[in-house]
């Protein structure tokens, strides 16, 4: 469902495709890792001897190796231990910015990482599991000298620095401060030891810091040929500063044009390893093909199979068509052995952060979480042993009972099905018939399949148990059979449906479904029911089974429409509270038309969820990205931002909180006291003024500025024009970012305290810059 609704604000939003992919990688690491669940929320209410005894054996194990740590107590670390927190990163992601403050310690707890200068492109040291990282700026209160990032899947623990001096009193935290400090600085004075040298060997010098400037620059657009280059390199960059790198060679885009300094690729120290086949990667093209081949194999198997060993009498000598129909399907046993062996050793996986690729771990995988048994089982040819072992007067008959083993294949329909959900989600169409496709695979498919096996079983125990002289049967009854007929005297059943022979293979079969489908629904009108003891305790058996199997599909049911409906109920729900409110307090009607108007527009365009619904379970790296392509404009507009490091940019873009207003909304009015700055990004606001008149606010401008620096009253009244998108930056904020960002709020001092009677503050547009080629070479003017 989240990832659902992740790809419900991608396509609301536009969002680029490697943000996409990188959302559903992490939905797809965060499963394989925690299962998407938070100790500390699960364990909220537990007493807190309780939770330090379950922190201490998650995590008191991996703080004790750590240096620093070495001079705790182990009631201390277990008291550290409760207190971290895990965060997932994928590959590329900045864990520590290079720059930024030191307000968190960090523990590697699964992954690869690597620090590194990035102003530099180069590769310090490596972050193994077990290491801290982030101490130095921790305990000295400096800014972080170089940055880590990722290098695979990572969860790492975090510590910030609230949580540390909570752990202790006064005393001892100056104690540990003074301890700490005198620890880390001697490894801050070895790594400025080594990164000079390091300097020094690569012949690079100087402390120049990554400003916006790098990666808002104007660069030549790329040719034609390089399209196909572009287009992969897109696919690959890990963030949206190097998006704009990549996006602005293409040039086939409105407005500036970004682009990073350098177009080398990242370095690394890592070995890339074998190169990977792209046909075994997950929804790869062979792969999408071949899962919805195995999956009508699959679906052959289930049904047919078992109908065949039932319901179809083989007669002597076997005609043709037998032949051909058992030849058919052991060409289908070929393809699962095939898809036994490509599953086994060849399809890649994602497990442990990463793609695993080597036969070794995929085997290992397979045998832990694969359903190896089950194939195994699946394969084997019971009938050959059978027809070795046990006399049969009909060979066929024998062969078609001993191939029921292959319905243990249905283990592998969850992801057949999913595979196939993915082929159809890249349709049009598909978005809208979702839900009917979520309920035939949720409910129609598994109670078709059920009632399918239980017609089966029900038919051959009442044909098979029957004997000459026995209590007549429920075939006997409905006149499918004379009385003393039974299967040993039976050579021969037509398959069709027919009106004037009763006894067929499809007659009788959908007169068993009918009994299938009225017990396991409880709605049969009793004209089949057994007539023998044998089929008394098999319908009894039956009605037992159907009362849980059922009872869980209602459930599957009931959820999935609890997912697909709850948000239309809530809004529903919500109107009529909004609407018995305003009839109660007897409000004016107009104040009621607005209220449903701006509730009528959530819907529509974010159905009811506001943007912190759809991004919160994402990581911080991936949710900054968003917020950086959403809110470019903002990025690429404003002045100051142009000579500011990319940490400070990213803080402050983050802190954005975006808005809606309808038709004719007061945004505020005279006199009122809100201390909150408005960038217009979609729309344009009237600010009215007694003794200025009226100004307008157009798309990339903003107004309410001086707000954020004096604890004034609003000196005019702000009114919508038409629908408008707004980020506001609220003052609580603002006080956050310039304690971490102090250098630059003299910036944002001149850039935003501008009164709102003051002439209209448009934000800045870096000029086009022309580009003539002359003699082979490049001039920009």
């Amino acid at each position: 469902m989240q990832l659902q609704n992740f790809a419900f604000y991608a396509k609301m939003k536009k969002l680029p495709g490697f943000m996409v992919r990188r959302a559903k990688l992490f939905f797809q690491f965060q499963l394989d890792c925690n299962k998407g669940m938070d100790a500390h929320e699960i364990f909220r209410d537990l007493p807190q001897c309780l939770r330090l005894e379950l922190f201490k054996d998650l995590y008191a194990n991996l703080l004790a190796p750590i240096p620093i740590f070495s001079m705790l107590t182990p009631a201390q670390l277990n008291a550290v231990a409760e207190r971290l927190h895990s965060k997932l990163y994928l590959p590329g992601d900045d864990i520590i910015m290079e720059g930024d403050v030191g307000n968190a310690l960090y523990i590697m707890k699964q992954g690869l990482g690597e620090k590194h200068l990035r102003t530099f492109q180069l590769i310090v040291a490596p972050v193994y599991e077990g290491s801290s990282f982030g101490e130095v700026a921790f305990f000295l209160a400096k800014r972080h000298s170089h940055g880590v990032r990722a290098v695979k899947c990572c969860e790492v623990l975090c510590l910030t620095k609230a949580d540390w001096t909570s752990a202790w009193s006064s005393e001892v935290s100056l104690n540990f401060k003074v301890k700490m400090a005198m620890a880390v600085e001697k490894e801050d004075q070895l790594m400025e030891r080594v990164t000079t040298a390091l300097k020094g060997n690569f012949g690079v010098t100087g402390q120049a810091s990554i400003k916006l400037t790098s990666m808002l620059g104007v660069k030549k657009r790329a040719s034609l040929s390089d399209k196909h280059t572009i287009a992969g390199r897109r696919d690959s960059v890990p963030n949206y500063f190097e998006y704009i790198r990549e996006v602005s060679r293409s040039g086939a885009r409105k407005g500036p044009l970004l682009s990073q300094f350098a177009p080398t690729p990242r370095a690394t120290i890592w070995h890339p390893g074998p190169p990977q086949q792209p046909s075994w990667m997950p929804h790869s093209l062979f792969r999408n093909v071949w899962d919805v081949i195995m999956l009508a194999v699959t679906t052959y198997y289930v049904t047919m199979v078992p109908f065949r060993a039932c319901f179809v009498e083989f007669p002597q000598p076997a005609p043709y068509w037998i032949v051909i129909w058992f030849a058919a399907e052991y060409v289908l046993d070929v393809l699962s052995v095939a898809d036994f062996v490509l599953r086994f050793q060849v399809f890649y996986v994602f497990a442990k952060g990463e793609m695993q690729t080597l036969p070794a771990v995929l085997r290992r995988h397979y045998r832990v979480h694969g359903p190896l048994i089950s194939d195994i089982v699946a394969l084997v040819p019971v009938e050959i042993f059978a027809i070795g072992l046990f006399s049969h007067t009909n060979s066929w008959k024998l062969v078609s009972l001993c191939r029921l083993n292959r319905i243990l294949r249905l283990v592998h329909l969850p992801r057949l099905t999913h595979s196939l959900e993915h082929v159809l989600s890249r349709r049009k169409w598909f978005m809208a018939n979702r839900t009917a496709f979520e309920y035939m695979m949720t409910f129609v498919a598994p109670f078709f399949i059920v009632c399918h096996w239980i017609a089966c079983l029900w038919f051959y125990v009442s044909f098979a148990s029957r004997s000459d002289g026995d209590t007549p049967s429920w075939l006997v009854t409905m006149g499918y059979l004379p009385l003393n007929t039974t299967m040993e005297s039976t050579d021969d059943i037509p398959l069709g449906f027919s009106e004037s022979t009763k006894f067929t293979s499809m007659n009788v079969y959908l007169a068993s479904l009918y009994y299938a489908v009225s017990s396991l629904s409880s709605q049969s009108f009793g004209d089949v029911f057994s007539r023998n003891a044998v089929e008394t305790w098999l319908t009894l058996g039956i009605i037992l089974f159907s009362i849980t199997f059922y009872g869980v599909l209602v459930g599957m049911l009931a959820e999935m429409m609890q997912d697909k409906l709850h948000p239309r109920a809530s809004f529903e729900q919500h109107m009529v509270d909004v609407s018995t409110f305003f009839n109660y307090r007897l409000l004016p009607f107009d104040f009621f038309i607005q209220t449903s108007r701006f509730s009528r527009l959530q819907w529509q365009n974010h159905m009811g969820r506001t943007e912190d619904d759809f991004l919160s379970v994402l990581s911080t790296t991936i949710r900054e990205d968003i917020a950086m392509f959403v809110k470019q404009n903002v990025v690429k507009n404003l002045r100051f931002l142009l000579e500011c490091e990319e940490v400070f940019v990213r803080a402050l873009v983050t802190k954005l909180r975006t808005e809606q207003f309808i038709h004719a909304d007061v945004i505020y009015q005279f006199g009122d006291v809100g201390r909150t700055l408005y960038f217009v990004d979609v729309g344009s606001v009237s600010l009215v003024s007694a003794t200025t008149g009226v100004q307008t606010r157009n798309h990339n401008e903003f107004f309410g500025g001086v707000a954020l620096f004096e604890d004034v009253g609003r000196t005019v009244t702000a009114i919508a024009n038409v629908e408008c998108t707004m980020f506001l930056l609220y003052h609580d904020d603002f006080d956050k970012l310039v304690d971490r960002f102090p250098e630059y709020f003299d910036r944002c001092y001149k850039q935003w305290c501008v009164r709102d009677e003051d002439p209209i503050q448009k934000m800045y547009i870096p000029p086009r810059r022309n580009i003539i080629q002359h003699n082979g070479s490049t001039k920009f003017h």
